[in-house]
């Protein structure tokens, strides 16, 4: 063989030791996050960055590969998540609660921390709400106005999500069917709102066919009724009058007697 060929192959196999040296520095050192997809308020998408790699884990608790992968489509940085099957890992870690990440040197534990500074949704979620964003268009085409400075009919808005039946909305089925039923005074619009985390306006529809929905169902695409109303769990209900503003909110509907009172004032509080 002569010099040049085995001065050509001796480099090509110190290029492999290189790659392969790095590859096991960078998982002899790396970190893993446990996480729970369903803590959306808790905004996962700023989780400190790192330079080490990472392993991300869902807890198992209410999830299942379908969920997951709506979650990674959104979320496509979370494209390695996986489940930890009967929490097995967090177990070992002593993980008590999400997101939790583990700082790992060959296998061996070096720090343990949860992030406490999470804003409470992305970036983007924070910018101002315009006049323009609360001008929304129903699933049946139909135009609302949710500004606060021109009147409107009275409203009242049943915060939903179209995962429904899942575990982490607690009696979903149930407040779904009680807000179709609602008998309410005639001057009264009836609306459900859907948030969009990780679903799409197909999700929105086919959760209006599933509960045979009859009033206007919008698709809050852009978290703006959420965010106007600072509605943080789910079902929920806002009771708004003329004005736009609440004079009911809570994870129950409206008492008959408010829901039938002809005249509503700016004085109510929770």
């Amino acid at each position: 063989m002569n010099k040049p060929l085995l001065w050509f192959l001796f480099n090509i196999l110190m290029i492999c030791n290189i790659k392969i040296t790095e590859a096991q520095t960078a998982m002899a050192h790396e970190e893993v996050v446990f996480i729970d997809i369903w803590s959306e308020y808790a905004a996962l998408s700023n989780l400190p960055k790192s330079h080490l790699p990472r392993r991300y884990f869902q807890i198992d608790m209410n999830v299942n590969t379908v969920d997951l992968a709506r979650f990674i489509q959104a979320y496509p940085q979370f494209k390695t998540l996986k489940i930890d099957k009967n929490n097995r890992l967090a177990k070992h870690f002593s993980v008590q609660k999400t997101p939790t990440v583990i700082s790992l040197k060959q296998g061996k534990v070096v720090n343990t921390y949860t992030p406490n500074t999470l804003v409470s949704l992305p970036n983007k979620e924070h910018l101002v709400i315009t006049a323009e964003q609360l001008r929304l268009t129903s699933l049946q085409n139909s135009h609302f106005d949710f500004n606060q400075s021109d009147k409107h009919p009275t409203r009242l808005l049943f915060f939903s999500d179209a995962l429904c039946p899942k575990h982490h909305l607690p009696d979903c089925v149930e407040k779904i069917k009680a807000h179709n039923h609602l008998d309410l005074n005639s001057k009264i619009e009836k609306l459900t709102i859907i948030k969009p985390f990780y679903v799409s306006i197909a999700d929105a529809h086919t959760y209006k066919q599933q509960f045979y929905i009859t009033h206007p169902v919008i698709f809050d695409k852009h978290n703006v009724l959420f965010r106007q109303f600072s509605v943080s769990e789910l079902p929920y209900w806002v009771l708004l009058n003329n004005q736009g503003s609440v004079m009911y909110r809570g994870n129950t509907p409206p008492s008959k007697t408010l829901l039938h009172t002809p005249h509503y004032s700016n004085t109510h509080s929770d």
